[in-house]
């Protein structure tokens, strides 16, 4: 697989993923030996993207930053979760847990969905890791 090839493939799934061309439960790369995992990581790093991948046995992010892998090994050691928590387990503030998982809401590796309105008048949403498979 030539850089190319990845950034052009990973770059229009992206932008379709964005525009809601394309739905996802959850953004999986399967499958890659050292040389395309490098290439890979490469072109979503390039992309600022991130995708999960299995390496044995253990989900983990390509293309990622090291604030985003802790952050999603948190999400996954939590299960479900509200961003109030995320923050809490990594000592962070609410507003950087929320801009972390924005990231990875974008990248379809959490999920979010609306449990209630909250009683100040803002949403509240419930987080799950997506499904690793």
């Amino acid at each position: 697989m030539t850089i190319s090839f990845a950034d052009e493939l990973l770059g229009r799934f992206y932008d379709s993923l964005a525009s809601g061309d394309v739905k996802a439960e959850a953004v999986q790369i399967r499958g890659l030996n050292d040389e395309t995992r490098e290439t890979v990581d490469l072109c979503l790093e390039r992309r600022d993207k991130i995708a999960v991948t299995v390496d044995d046995g253990r989900p983990a992010l390509l293309g990622r930053t090291e604030p985003l892998e802790e952050t999603f090994q948190v999400a996954l050691a939590l299960g479900e979760f509200k961003a109030n928590d995320l923050a809490d387990a990594l000592s962070i503030t609410a507003q950087n847990a929320n801009n972390r998982l924005r990231r990875l809401v974008e990248a379809a590796v959490v999920r979010r969905r609306q449990t209630s309105v909250a009683n100040r008048g803002g949403k509240e949403f419930v987080y799950t890791a997506a499904p690793i498979m």
